[in-house]
């Protein structure tokens, strides 16, 4: 299926009804991507830039700030769980959007694709980026491809956009717990520079990456890739995913191996990853990719939080180590913690260990006009386990060591097919190997 033969469509509630009772906004559009439809499930307003008004802006769209949206689109684009992306920019005025107006409309589409990881927009069959321009005025609702290629923005034409009562309903939930424990060691050479940190943990990841595609999954305890996920309507269900590897090396960065500056501690408590996928539309192994791609993607989020904080508070002096006499000091990334939204679907926050559910509700009606529920532990402990610090003597791998990608615990439970990942025979056979030398030690003393 070519990307020109894709449906738009959007949920009536969330997203149609929206936007005619709206009145004067901007905001971005999510949704999902799949091979047949772009499928859009709410209108994110972007906040008002302070002092400003934003019906006077939208009176004249030539006034709209794209660098805001952009920045507003860079900032949400970190709450979407696997599955669900920015998909583009709503428009509500009492204006028609003119000819002489898409020239800014391009603009403010080029910002928000600048600030979204390339790998969340749905992409063009040449090399290329479609996102979509949702315009609503006078009772009609319409949208229009855009398409970035090579710096430049292209407009379709309008169409009318389709509606579907309770289009986010026809959503399952697939969830995987990863027990990553990837210590990272930061270089003495780094330690005054934010950029080379996160170029070193992104070179962490980038290795985890490529283990982890080689890792085997089970859906539901069942090994088959082909699978049609929840073929038979049954109302929405919870799916897990479970992944196994072998003995894949996650690899170490050589020139950081001996008296680090630092240690970061990725995914500590393990990562919790989800992934939202429209029923009936998807084989098990679009669902698992989609999940090891979320498992990547949180932990590069978690960098470039980490990063982030380091360049806001100029930390870098008392985050290191001063010298190479002594243990490197531990840092840990924020953890990722789940919230409702949309009757069973979620978004996502990192939180650092110093935040509280105050600080997770302020972003969410901030970024998202989502209220979340007031009875946080709901939900603030749902994902990730708050981390317990490592030990700041642990010992260091050397140039020529490796450290083994972790392994997902089985929890599968009810029916199924439940395989025992390879590292419990290893333990078991490990243990009695101990045992017997134990045994042979005391008989001979």
């Amino acid at each position: 299926t070519t990307m020109q033969q894709r449906t738009v469509v959007a949920d009536k509630d969330n997203v149609h009804d929206f936007l005619r009772n709206k009145g004067d906004s901007i905001g971005l559009v999510i949704g999902s991507c799949t091979a047949n439809t772009y499928a859009i499930l709410a209108c994110v307003p972007t906040p008002a830039q302070p002092g400003t008004d934003e019906k006077d802006n939208l009176q004249n769209v030539d006034a709209i700030d794209e660098e805001w949206v952009g920045e507003h689109a860079r900032q949400v684009s970190r709450m979407m769980i696997g599955g669900i992306s920015i998909l583009g920019v709503y428009i509500s005025s009492p204006a028609d959007i003119s000819e002489k107006s898409l020239g800014k409309m391009a603009n403010l589409i080029t910002s928000v694709s600048q600030n979204i990881p390339s790998g969340f927009i749905p992409p063009l069959p040449a090399e290329g980026q479609r996102l979509i321009l949702v315009h609503a005025s006078r009772n009609k609702v319409l949208y229009r491809y855009m398409d970035i290629k090579g710096g430049f923005c292209k407009p379709h034409p309008s169409s009318d956009l389709k509606s579907e009562a309770n289009l986010h309903q026809a959503y399952d939930v697939s969830s995987c717990s990863f027990q990553v424990d990837l210590n990272v060691p930061i270089p003495q050479a780094a330690k005054d520079d934010p950029d080379k940190v996160r170029t070193v943990l992104n070179k962490a990841i980038s290795l985890l990456k490529t283990n982890l595609s080689q890792c085997e999954c089970y859906t539901n305890g069942e090994a088959d890739p082909n699978a049609i996920m929840n073929d038979v309507p049954k109302g929405r269900q919870q799916h897990i995913v479970d992944i196994y590897s072998s003995s894949q090396t996650c690899g170490v960065v050589p020139e950081a191996a001996h008296s680090p500056a630092a240690m970061v501690s990725l995914g500590p408590g393990g990562v919790h990853a989800r992934c939202a996928f429209r029923r009936r539309e998807n084989k098990a192994r679009d669902v698992e990719a989609c999940i090891k791609d979320d498992i990547i993607d949180s932990l590069s989020r978690r960098v470039d939080l980490l990063y982030e904080d380091l360049s806001r508070t100029n930390d870098l002096a008392t985050s290191f180590t001063p010298n190479k006499t002594q243990s490197p000091r531990v840092l840990i990334p924020p953890r990722r913690v789940f919230i409702p939204w949309l009757a069973g679907l979620y978004v996502c926050d990192y939180v650092f260990p110093s935040e509280t559910p105050q600080d997770v509700a302020e972003r969410c009606r901030d970024l998202l006009g989502l209220v979340v529920p007031s009875d946080a532990s709901s939900w603030f402990n749902d994902g990730e386990a708050p981390p317990s610090l490592p030990s700041a003597h642990m010992p260091l791998p050397g140039p020529s060591q490796t450290t083994t990608p972790p392994t997902l615990q089985n929890k599968i439970e009810g029916p199924g097919k439940a395989v025992q990942p390879l590292n419990y025979i290893v333990v078991a056979a490990v243990v009695l190997l101990l045992a017997v030398i134990l045994a042979a030690y005391i008989n001979l003393t």
